[in-house]
Protein backbone atom coordinates (compact mmCIF):
# COMPACT_ATOMS: atom_id res chain seq x y z
CA UNK A 1 0.00 0.00 0.00
CA UNK A 2 2.81 2.38 0.92
CA UNK A 3 4.57 1.55 -2.34
CA UNK A 4 1.43 2.36 -4.33
CA UNK A 5 1.01 5.64 -2.45
CA UNK A 6 4.64 6.54 -3.08
CA UNK A 7 4.24 5.72 -6.76
CA UNK A 8 1.11 7.91 -6.95
CA UNK A 9 2.91 10.83 -5.29
CA UNK A 10 5.85 10.47 -7.67
CA UNK A 11 3.51 10.45 -10.66
CA UNK A 12 1.67 13.52 -9.38
CA UNK A 13 4.97 15.34 -8.82
CA UNK A 14 6.14 14.49 -12.35
CA UNK A 15 2.84 15.71 -13.80
CA UNK A 16 3.10 18.92 -11.75
CA UNK A 17 6.60 19.57 -13.09
CA UNK A 18 5.49 19.02 -16.69
CA UNK A 19 2.50 21.32 -16.28
CA UNK A 20 4.63 23.95 -14.52
CA UNK A 21 6.95 23.94 -17.53
CA UNK A 22 3.96 24.23 -19.88
CA UNK A 23 2.87 27.43 -18.16
CA UNK A 24 6.48 28.62 -17.94
CA UNK A 25 7.09 28.37 -21.69
CA UNK A 26 3.63 29.68 -22.63
CA UNK A 27 4.03 33.01 -20.87
CA UNK A 28 7.62 33.43 -22.05
CA UNK A 29 6.29 33.06 -25.58
CA UNK A 30 3.70 35.76 -24.84
CA UNK A 31 6.32 38.27 -23.62
CA UNK A 32 8.63 37.50 -26.56
CA UNK A 33 5.77 37.85 -29.05
CA UNK A 34 4.82 41.25 -27.63
CA UNK A 35 8.40 42.43 -28.06
CA UNK A 36 8.69 41.07 -31.61
CA UNK A 37 5.31 42.29 -32.84
CA UNK A 38 6.02 45.74 -31.41
CA UNK A 39 8.91 46.00 -33.88
CA UNK A 40 6.72 45.26 -36.89
CA UNK A 41 3.50 47.01 -35.79
CA UNK A 42 5.23 50.06 -34.34
CA UNK A 43 3.05 50.37 -31.23
CA UNK A 44 3.58 48.61 -27.91
CA UNK A 45 -0.03 49.15 -26.77
CA UNK A 46 -1.38 47.68 -30.02
CA UNK A 47 0.98 44.70 -29.91
CA UNK A 48 0.05 44.01 -26.27
CA UNK A 49 -3.66 44.08 -27.15
CA UNK A 50 -3.21 41.90 -30.25
CA UNK A 51 -1.07 39.32 -28.49
CA UNK A 52 -3.37 39.12 -25.45
CA UNK A 53 -6.47 38.86 -27.66
CA UNK A 54 -4.92 36.19 -29.89
CA UNK A 55 -3.47 34.35 -26.90
CA UNK A 56 -6.81 34.19 -25.09
CA UNK A 57 -8.66 33.42 -28.34
CA UNK A 58 -6.34 30.50 -28.98
CA UNK A 59 -6.79 29.21 -25.42
CA UNK A 60 -10.55 29.39 -25.95
CA UNK A 61 -10.39 27.49 -29.23
CA UNK A 62 -8.18 24.84 -27.68
CA UNK A 63 -10.32 24.43 -24.59
CA UNK A 64 -13.58 24.26 -26.54
CA UNK A 65 -12.79 22.76 -29.95
CA UNK A 66 -9.76 20.53 -29.41
CA UNK A 67 -10.84 19.40 -25.96
CA UNK A 68 -14.27 18.42 -27.31
CA UNK A 69 -12.58 16.27 -29.92
CA UNK A 70 -10.26 14.66 -27.39
CA UNK A 71 -12.49 14.22 -24.34
CA UNK A 72 -13.32 10.59 -25.18
CA UNK A 73 -9.69 9.54 -25.36
CA UNK A 74 -8.17 7.32 -22.68
CA UNK A 75 -4.58 8.26 -23.47
CA UNK A 76 -4.61 11.88 -22.33
CA UNK A 77 -0.87 12.01 -21.73
CA UNK A 78 -0.15 10.95 -25.32
CA UNK A 79 -2.33 13.75 -26.65
CA UNK A 80 -0.76 16.15 -24.17
CA UNK A 81 2.66 15.10 -25.45
CA UNK A 82 1.55 15.70 -29.04
CA UNK A 83 0.23 19.17 -28.17
CA UNK A 84 3.48 20.11 -26.44
CA UNK A 85 5.36 18.87 -29.49
CA UNK A 86 3.21 21.08 -31.73
CA UNK A 87 3.92 24.10 -29.52
CA UNK A 88 7.66 23.36 -29.69
CA UNK A 89 7.64 23.02 -33.46
CA UNK A 90 5.72 26.29 -33.78
CA UNK A 91 8.28 27.94 -31.51
CA UNK A 92 11.00 26.86 -33.95
CA UNK A 93 8.87 28.19 -36.80
CA UNK A 94 8.72 31.61 -35.13
CA UNK A 95 12.52 31.81 -35.06
CA UNK A 96 12.50 31.47 -38.85
CA UNK A 97 9.36 33.56 -39.43
CA UNK A 98 10.03 36.69 -37.40
CA UNK A 99 12.84 38.06 -39.64
CA UNK A 100 10.46 37.80 -42.60
CA UNK A 101 7.43 39.43 -40.95
CA UNK A 102 8.23 42.91 -42.23
CA UNK A 103 8.28 41.56 -45.80
CA UNK A 104 5.06 39.62 -45.20
CA UNK A 105 3.31 42.72 -43.85
CA UNK A 106 4.34 44.54 -47.03
CA UNK A 107 2.10 42.21 -49.04
CA UNK A 108 -0.94 42.95 -46.87
CA UNK A 109 -3.56 45.54 -47.88
CA UNK A 110 -2.52 49.01 -46.77
CA UNK A 111 -5.49 50.79 -45.21
CA UNK A 112 -3.80 54.03 -44.28
CA UNK A 113 -3.45 55.25 -40.71
CA UNK A 114 -5.42 54.34 -37.61
CA UNK A 115 -7.47 51.20 -37.21
CA UNK A 116 -7.78 50.56 -40.96
CA UNK A 117 -4.01 50.49 -41.30
CA UNK A 118 -3.40 48.29 -38.27
CA UNK A 119 -6.23 45.79 -38.83
CA UNK A 120 -4.49 43.68 -41.56
CA UNK A 121 -1.27 43.48 -39.53
CA UNK A 122 -3.13 42.68 -36.34
CA UNK A 123 -5.21 39.96 -38.03
CA UNK A 124 -2.18 38.36 -39.65
CA UNK A 125 -0.26 38.45 -36.35
CA UNK A 126 -3.18 36.89 -34.50
CA UNK A 127 -3.39 34.05 -37.04
CA UNK A 128 0.29 33.27 -36.46
CA UNK A 129 -0.31 32.96 -32.73
CA UNK A 130 -3.53 30.91 -32.85
CA UNK A 131 -2.10 27.38 -33.55
CA UNK A 132 0.26 27.17 -30.55
CA UNK A 133 -2.16 28.93 -28.20
CA UNK A 134 -4.97 26.58 -29.24
CA UNK A 135 -2.69 23.68 -28.33
CA UNK A 136 -1.99 25.36 -24.98
CA UNK A 137 -5.71 25.80 -24.37
CA UNK A 138 -6.40 22.09 -24.76
CA UNK A 139 -3.80 21.01 -22.21
CA UNK A 140 -5.65 22.07 -19.03
CA UNK A 141 -8.91 20.20 -19.74
CA UNK A 142 -6.91 17.17 -20.89
CA UNK A 143 -4.84 17.11 -17.71
CA UNK A 144 -7.85 17.69 -15.46
CA UNK A 145 -9.55 14.77 -17.20
CA UNK A 146 -6.42 12.63 -16.74
CA UNK A 147 -6.12 13.41 -13.01
CA UNK A 148 -9.85 13.07 -12.37
CA UNK A 149 -10.02 9.66 -14.02
CA UNK A 150 -7.32 8.48 -11.65
CA UNK A 151 -9.19 9.16 -8.45
CA UNK A 152 -9.09 12.90 -7.75
CA UNK A 153 -12.20 14.99 -7.44
CA UNK A 154 -12.77 17.61 -10.12
CA UNK A 155 -12.38 20.45 -7.60
CA UNK A 156 -9.04 19.09 -6.41
CA UNK A 157 -7.77 18.47 -9.95
CA UNK A 158 -8.71 21.89 -11.36
CA UNK A 159 -7.36 23.65 -8.27
CA UNK A 160 -3.84 22.25 -8.13
CA UNK A 161 -3.29 21.97 -11.88
CA UNK A 162 -4.41 25.57 -12.41
CA UNK A 163 -2.16 26.75 -9.56
CA UNK A 164 0.90 24.87 -10.83
CA UNK A 165 0.44 25.99 -14.44
CA UNK A 166 -0.12 29.61 -13.41
CA UNK A 167 2.94 29.56 -11.13
CA UNK A 168 5.03 28.46 -14.09
CA UNK A 169 3.55 31.26 -16.17
CA UNK A 170 4.33 33.88 -13.53
CA UNK A 171 7.94 32.75 -13.25
CA UNK A 172 8.27 32.67 -17.04
CA UNK A 173 6.82 36.15 -17.54
CA UNK A 174 9.22 37.68 -15.01
CA UNK A 175 12.22 35.75 -16.31
CA UNK A 176 11.51 36.74 -19.91
CA UNK A 177 11.18 40.46 -19.20
CA UNK A 178 14.07 40.86 -16.79
CA UNK A 179 16.60 38.26 -17.94
CA UNK A 180 16.00 36.48 -21.23
CA UNK A 181 15.37 39.40 -23.59
CA UNK A 182 18.35 41.40 -22.33
CA UNK A 183 20.91 38.69 -21.63
CA UNK A 184 19.92 35.77 -23.86
CA UNK A 185 18.15 37.37 -26.82
CA UNK A 186 14.76 36.74 -28.36
CA UNK A 187 15.74 34.13 -30.95
CA UNK A 188 17.83 32.10 -28.51
CA UNK A 189 15.03 32.32 -25.95
CA UNK A 190 12.55 31.03 -28.53
CA UNK A 191 14.86 28.13 -29.30
CA UNK A 192 15.21 27.31 -25.59
CA UNK A 193 11.44 27.39 -25.06
CA UNK A 194 10.87 25.18 -28.10
CA UNK A 195 13.42 22.71 -26.73
CA UNK A 196 11.63 22.68 -23.36
CA UNK A 197 8.27 22.04 -25.05
CA UNK A 198 9.72 19.16 -27.02
CA UNK A 199 11.34 17.75 -23.87
CA UNK A 200 8.03 18.03 -21.98
CA UNK A 201 6.28 16.23 -24.83
CA UNK A 202 8.85 13.43 -24.80
CA UNK A 203 8.64 13.09 -21.01
CA UNK A 204 4.83 12.99 -21.12
CA UNK A 205 4.94 10.31 -23.83
CA UNK A 206 7.27 8.19 -21.67
CA UNK A 207 5.12 8.78 -18.60
CA UNK A 208 2.08 7.57 -20.54
CA UNK A 209 3.84 4.24 -21.13
CA UNK A 210 3.94 3.48 -17.37
CA UNK A 211 1.25 1.26 -15.79
CA UNK A 212 -1.98 3.10 -15.07
CA UNK A 213 -3.75 3.34 -11.77
CA UNK A 214 -7.44 3.99 -11.40
CA UNK A 215 -9.04 5.00 -14.69
CA UNK A 216 -12.47 6.18 -13.59
CA UNK A 217 -13.32 9.59 -12.14
CA UNK A 218 -14.04 10.07 -8.48
CA UNK A 219 -17.69 9.94 -7.54
CA UNK A 220 -19.48 13.24 -8.02
CA UNK A 221 -20.47 15.06 -4.85
CA UNK A 222 -23.59 16.56 -6.45
CA UNK A 223 -26.12 15.30 -8.95
CA UNK A 224 -25.99 17.01 -12.36
CA UNK A 225 -28.69 19.60 -12.81
CA UNK A 226 -28.70 19.58 -16.60
CA UNK A 227 -27.49 21.72 -19.49
CA UNK A 228 -30.11 24.40 -18.82
CA UNK A 229 -28.46 25.31 -15.55
CA UNK A 230 -25.06 25.41 -17.25
CA UNK A 231 -25.94 28.00 -19.90
CA UNK A 232 -26.01 30.97 -17.49
CA UNK A 233 -22.69 29.80 -16.09
CA UNK A 234 -21.14 29.96 -19.55
CA UNK A 235 -22.42 33.51 -19.97
CA UNK A 236 -21.00 34.41 -16.55
CA UNK A 237 -17.66 32.84 -17.49
CA UNK A 238 -17.53 34.85 -20.72
CA UNK A 239 -18.37 38.11 -18.94
CA UNK A 240 -15.87 37.58 -16.12
CA UNK A 241 -13.11 36.57 -18.54
CA UNK A 242 -13.82 39.61 -20.72
CA UNK A 243 -13.68 41.85 -17.66
CA UNK A 244 -10.48 40.25 -16.34
CA UNK A 245 -8.53 40.73 -19.58
CA UNK A 246 -9.96 44.22 -20.00
CA UNK A 247 -8.78 45.09 -16.50
CA UNK A 248 -5.32 43.70 -17.27
CA UNK A 249 -5.03 45.96 -20.32
CA UNK A 250 -6.36 49.01 -18.44
CA UNK A 251 -4.07 48.37 -15.48
CA UNK A 252 -1.12 47.97 -17.87
CA UNK A 253 -1.83 51.33 -19.53
CA UNK A 254 -2.54 53.08 -16.23
CA UNK A 255 0.57 51.79 -14.50
CA UNK A 256 2.73 53.06 -17.36
CA UNK A 257 2.20 56.53 -15.91
CA UNK A 258 4.63 55.36 -13.24
CA UNK A 259 7.26 53.58 -15.34
CA UNK A 260 7.90 54.06 -19.05
CA UNK A 261 9.82 50.87 -19.95
CA UNK A 262 7.29 48.76 -21.83
CA UNK A 263 9.17 45.45 -21.55
CA UNK A 264 9.86 45.66 -17.83
CA UNK A 265 6.45 47.07 -16.98
CA UNK A 266 4.55 44.52 -19.06
CA UNK A 267 6.57 41.59 -17.66
CA UNK A 268 6.17 42.76 -14.07
CA UNK A 269 2.45 43.39 -14.45
CA UNK A 270 1.90 40.07 -16.20
CA UNK A 271 4.06 38.22 -13.69
CA UNK A 272 2.26 39.66 -10.66
CA UNK A 273 -1.10 39.09 -12.35
CA UNK A 274 -0.23 35.41 -12.69
CA UNK A 275 1.23 35.19 -9.18
CA UNK A 276 -2.15 36.31 -7.89
CA UNK A 277 -3.99 33.81 -10.08
CA UNK A 278 -1.69 31.01 -8.92
CA UNK A 279 -2.11 31.92 -5.24
CA UNK A 280 -5.85 32.00 -5.78
CA UNK A 281 -5.86 28.58 -7.42
CA UNK A 282 -3.78 27.11 -4.58
CA UNK A 283 -6.03 28.76 -1.99
CA UNK A 284 -9.12 27.33 -3.66
CA UNK A 285 -7.70 23.80 -3.69
CA UNK A 286 -6.73 24.06 -0.01
CA UNK A 287 -9.63 25.91 1.60
CA UNK A 288 -12.55 26.53 -0.75
CA UNK A 289 -13.63 23.23 -2.31
CA UNK A 290 -16.15 22.48 0.43
CA UNK A 291 -17.91 25.85 0.68
CA UNK A 292 -20.99 27.07 -1.19
CA UNK A 293 -19.53 27.74 -4.65
CA UNK A 294 -22.22 30.15 -5.84
CA UNK A 295 -21.97 32.30 -2.73
CA UNK A 296 -18.17 32.22 -2.92
CA UNK A 297 -18.14 33.26 -6.56
CA UNK A 298 -20.66 36.08 -6.05
CA UNK A 299 -18.76 37.58 -3.13
CA UNK A 300 -15.45 37.37 -4.98
CA UNK A 301 -16.82 39.12 -8.05
CA UNK A 302 -18.31 41.91 -5.91
CA UNK A 303 -14.97 42.44 -4.22
CA UNK A 304 -13.11 42.42 -7.54
CA UNK A 305 -15.49 45.02 -9.01
CA UNK A 306 -15.02 47.36 -6.05
CA UNK A 307 -11.22 47.04 -6.17
CA UNK A 308 -11.10 47.61 -9.93
CA UNK A 309 -13.17 50.79 -9.69
CA UNK A 310 -10.97 52.11 -6.89
CA UNK A 311 -7.61 51.36 -8.48
CA UNK A 312 -8.48 52.46 -12.02
CA UNK A 313 -9.95 55.73 -10.79
CA UNK A 314 -6.76 56.43 -8.81
CA UNK A 315 -4.43 55.42 -11.63
CA UNK A 316 -6.13 57.51 -14.30
CA UNK A 317 -6.90 60.53 -12.13
CA UNK A 318 -3.96 60.79 -9.73
CA UNK A 319 -0.97 59.24 -11.52
CA UNK A 320 -0.96 61.65 -14.54
CA UNK A 321 -1.19 64.73 -12.31
CA UNK A 322 1.88 67.06 -12.37
CA UNK A 323 2.28 66.98 -8.58
CA UNK A 324 2.48 63.19 -8.68
CA UNK A 325 4.78 63.01 -11.70
CA UNK A 326 7.08 65.88 -10.73
CA UNK A 327 6.81 65.51 -7.00
CA UNK A 328 6.67 61.92 -5.82
CA UNK A 329 8.06 60.22 -8.93
CA UNK A 330 10.60 63.04 -9.38
CA UNK A 331 12.08 62.21 -5.97
CA UNK A 332 12.32 58.55 -6.94
CA UNK A 333 13.78 58.89 -10.44
CA UNK A 334 16.08 61.81 -9.65
CA UNK A 335 17.85 59.96 -6.86
CA UNK A 336 21.27 58.33 -7.19
CA UNK A 337 19.59 54.93 -7.34
CA UNK A 338 16.87 56.07 -9.72
CA UNK A 339 16.47 52.89 -11.76
CA UNK A 340 16.48 50.30 -8.97
CA UNK A 341 14.44 52.54 -6.67
CA UNK A 342 12.00 53.34 -9.47
CA UNK A 343 11.57 49.66 -10.28
CA UNK A 344 11.06 48.84 -6.60
CA UNK A 345 8.46 51.62 -6.28
CA UNK A 346 6.69 50.40 -9.41
CA UNK A 347 6.76 46.82 -8.13
CA UNK A 348 5.25 47.76 -4.78
CA UNK A 349 2.48 49.79 -6.46
CA UNK A 350 1.76 46.88 -8.82
CA UNK A 351 1.66 44.53 -5.83
CA UNK A 352 -0.92 46.69 -4.08
CA UNK A 353 -3.01 47.23 -7.21
CA UNK A 354 -2.90 43.74 -8.69
CA UNK A 355 -2.48 41.12 -5.99
CA UNK A 356 -5.85 41.36 -4.12
CA UNK A 357 -8.08 41.20 -7.22
CA UNK A 358 -6.00 38.57 -9.02
CA UNK A 359 -6.03 36.26 -5.98
CA UNK A 360 -9.82 36.60 -6.04
CA UNK A 361 -9.81 35.88 -9.80
CA UNK A 362 -7.62 32.84 -9.17
CA UNK A 363 -10.19 31.46 -6.73
CA UNK A 364 -13.08 32.38 -9.03
CA UNK A 365 -11.95 30.33 -12.04
CA UNK A 366 -11.86 26.88 -10.37
CA UNK A 367 -15.00 27.77 -8.39
CA UNK A 368 -16.91 28.54 -11.59
CA UNK A 369 -15.42 25.48 -13.32
CA UNK A 370 -16.59 23.34 -10.40
CA UNK A 371 -20.08 24.82 -10.62
CA UNK A 372 -20.22 24.03 -14.33
CA UNK A 373 -18.95 20.51 -13.73
CA UNK A 374 -21.57 19.90 -11.06
CA UNK A 375 -24.37 21.28 -13.25
CA UNK A 376 -23.53 19.15 -16.28
CA UNK A 377 -21.92 16.05 -14.78
CA UNK A 378 -19.29 16.22 -17.50
CA UNK A 379 -15.63 15.47 -17.23
CA UNK A 380 -13.27 18.36 -17.77
CA UNK A 381 -12.87 19.25 -21.41
CA UNK A 382 -16.35 18.35 -22.67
Amino acid sequence: MQRMASHARAGRAALALLFFLSGFTGLIYQVLWVRRFTHVMGSSSVSVSVVIAAFMGGLFLGAVVLARLLHRCRVELRWYAALEGLIGVWGLFFVWAFPHLADAYGWLPQGGSGFAGLAPKASFSALLILPPTAAMGATLPLMVQYVERRGSSFADAIGWLYAVNTAGGAFGALLAGFVLIEFVGINTSLLLMAAINLAVGLAAWRLAAKPEGRTEPAAATDEPTGAGAASPLLAVAFASGFAAIGCEVLWTRGLKFIIQSSTYSYSLILGLFLVGLGLGGASYQRWCTGVDQRLLYGRLQSGIAAWVLLTLSLLYSVAPMPWFQDGLLGLVYDSAYHWSLGLLTFGLICLIVLLPPTIAMGVSFPALSNLYHRSTGRLAGR
